[in-house]
């Protein structure tokens, strides 16, 4: 299990942590690990059939600064214990067997090199006797180590590394390094005995070859009947309904239903990340046999009924939708966030689909017809959606029901003339946000002020109207504090998207891969910095100038940054220096004045190593702009021939809070 408390839902794994509390997760996580290792029927040993559990990742991931997948988590170590600990105090005493290190930092020291948490704490203190595993090629990032080299992660106590691809080099390099005494024989000792101790206490060694045991080559079991009713039923008691005015939920199966929205017919995206692609993307229904989607589970219990379900994506439905030529009833509309995983679905603003707002627009679109209106929210983490919400009759948060979109339908679909049989009984475990910068609101906290508290869900039973009245300023916030507005982390952020430009047109960079023009003028690639896939590479042949931007389809207001001392910060690593003029700009919709030379700066940086750079914001906004309608952010046009890469792109409100000397700064002209 993965037994994160999560204390910012900007983080790209969210979905996967069972609660903001502390205790929701410690509960859950020794249930987990009984549940997947089995109890002991004699000591040490495990019965047959069960696997090896890991609660990762130690510790502290789900508090890093901002949401940031692999970031920092400052807090003092009793926090440190009383929060982020909690779920591996239930998984130790349920005897789980082995342990997974954690990307982040504590307080700036990675969690890959920091034996006082990983032996002095886990192992000594807490008695933690299984073995610890690292994260994939997480030693890495320990000061000092490499992909192929890591003494200090293995010494802090590190007992078995992931590293999938450079493992003969590391495992050359660490027995270098045991015979010169880097690392001592005790600790080479100690990780062995571990590993061993937990095949024994898993019963591999008495187990025989793979291919004899139990289960093998039994296709059926997984995705069985039984496992699927099980789902189904998870699915019903997961769903939380927030908005049920004049009780237009439950729906009459024998009604005239319309059902819109991209996501009501698409069992990837209400399955998310880590599918049969790492993302989640690029899946089709027919990838996930047995499976039902959201509009399938609908369908089916109006047949059922007499009643008529009707799929429309887009909303569009005329007197020829339904077969007795009436208007629908009701609308059901299924929508939600894009599947991702880690890193890449960390977000920098917690408005729902903030920048982009075509479901609202689908939901407007209804609204206008005076047709009743059911939102079914899929998600991975809480949203500001007091827009949708307002237009809404009734709003259910789904999350992310997998392939069971029939356990929806089974809560939505009843009969209110009859008895209920399957009512909300759903409660947040995760504080829903009042105002758009929310993403760091717990319950316990000081100012705590959700728009649905930690624990709310109605039920059937509830006769509550909610006013539409929500209040819709995106830009007002619980108070005037101003955080790092991050741009590109791992990908671009919502609402920005990567733009190719030059005189033969614009493209738009919808994957990891892109080129400008019949000849290849610009183009872009997916490259790894740190981790994968974390930066992207720009290739300028210099045939005509050419511009790649981030940009937003709707204006962005930076003003409330030039009242501090902000700047914009990225890194870059220059492969080729630059033949001709580069300058950096900061496109308005009322044309930003200034564009900011780069071209000195990238001849001087050192070729092939990455350098991080920062801009007074300011730059951008003399003379006689206040950056209130920012329509590019971040714009290098380069007149030349140009390889280089970027990462890390955000704008800092104040950069006397970052630590001096580790940026290089650009001056306005």
């Amino acid at each position: 299990p993965t037994v994160a408390v999560v204390r910012d839902v900007r983080w790209g794994r969210t979905y996967e942590s069972y609660s903001e509390d502390p205790a929701i997760v410690q509960a859950y996580a020794g249930a987990m690990v009984a549940g997947i290792q089995g109890e002991p029927v004699t000591p040490g040993r495990y019965k047959p059939g069960y696997l090896v559990a890991t609660a990762k990742h130690f510790v502290g991931d789900g508090g890093t600064l901002r949401g940031i997948d692999r970031g920092d988590t400052q807090v003092s170590e009793q926090e440190l214990f009383d929060i982020h600990a909690a779920g591996y105090i239930a998984a130790l005493d349920a005897n789980v067997l082995t342990t997974m290190a954690s990307f982040n930092s504590w307080n700036g020291d990675r969690l890959h090199g920091h034996e006082y948490l990983l032996t002095n704490v886990l192992k000594e203190r807490m008695g933690f006797n299984g073995f610890v595993v690292s994260d994939w090629n997480g030693h890495r990032h320990v000061p000092g180590c490499s992909v192929t080299r890591c003494p200090a992660a293995i010494n802090a106590g590190i007992d078995m590394v992931m590293v999938p691809e450079d493992w003969k080099a590391l495992f050359h390099n660490t027995v270098d390094d045991v015979k010169s005494g880097v690392i001592p024989m005790a600790r080479l000792d100690d990780a062995v005995t571990r590993v061993l101790r937990v095949k024994l206490h898993a019963g591999l060694f008495e187990a025989g070859s793979v291919r004899q045991r139990e289960f093998v080559g039994q296709e059926g079991i997984v995705g069985s009947q039984e496992h699927r009713a099980i789902a189904r039923e998870a699915v019903r008691k997961s769903l939380v309904l927030l908005k049920n005015n004049h009780r237009v939920l439950p729906l009459e199966p024998a009604a005239n239903i319309l059902v819109i929205g991209d996501a009501a017919h698409n069992i990837g995206k209400q399955a998310g990340g880590w599918t049969l692609s790492w993302q989640g993307t690029g899946n089709s229904n027919a990838d996930f046999p047995g499976a039902t989607s959201i509009y399938d589970g609908i369908r089916q219990a109006a047949e059922q009924a007499g009643g008529e379900a009707q799929l429309s994506t887009d909303g569009a439905w005329d007197e020829s939708t339904f077969r007795n030529r009436q208007a629908p009833d009701v609308v059901v509309a299924v929508y939600g966030e894009e599947p991702y995983a880690e890193w890449h679905g960390d977000i920098a603003n917690i408005e729902y689909q903030y920048g982009d707002k075509r479901d609202l627009q689908l939901l407007q679109k209804i609204r206008q017809q005076d047709i009743p209106l059911v939102s079914v929210f899929i998600t991975g983490r809480p949203l500001w959606t007091n827009k949708e919400l307002n237009v809404s009759d009734a709003f259910v948060v789904a999350w992310l029901p997998g392939s069971e979109g029939a356990g929806v339908a089974d809560v939505l679909m009843q009969s209110p003339k009859q008895e209920i049989a399957h009512d909300f009984t759903g409660r947040l475990s995760f504080s829903w946000p009042a105002f758009a910068d929310q993403a760091r609101n717990n319950v316990g906290q000081a100012g705590y002020q959700p728009l649905f508290p930690y624990g709310h869900g109605l039920s059937y039973a509830d006769d509550l109207v909610m006013p539409a009245d929500l209040d819709e300023d995106s830009g007002r916030v619980a108070s005037d504090q101003l955080e790092e507005n991050w741009i590109f982390v791992s990908r671009a952020l919502s609402p920005w998207e990567f733009r190719l430009s030059d005189v033969t047109g614009t493209v738009a960079v919808t994957g990891n891969q892109a080129t400008s023009g019949d000849d290849q003028n610009l183009s872009l690639y997916s490259v790894d910095k740190i981790a994968q896939e974390d930066a992207r590479r720009l290739v300028w042949k210099g045939l005509r100038p050419a511009t790649a931007s981030l940009a937003s389809a709707d204006i962005q207001d930076f003003s409330r940054y030039l009242t501090r001392d902000s700047v914009l910060r990225f890194d870059v690593k220059v492969d080729q220096p630059p033949a001709g003029e580069v300058e950096l700009l900061m496109t308005c919709r009322d044309q930003c004045p200034s564009a900011v030379p780069l071209t000195d700066h990238l001849n001087r940086v050192a070729v092939g190593e990455w350098t991080e750079l920062e801009i007074d914001l300011r730059c951008f906004a003399q003379p006689g702009s206040a950056l209130s309608d920012v329509t590019d952010v971040f714009a290098i046009r380069s007149a030349g021939a140009l390889d280089a890469s970027l990462a890390n792109i955000k704008i800092v409100p104040d950069r006397s809070d970052h630590e001096a000397g580790t940026s290089a700064m650009i001056g306005c002209s």
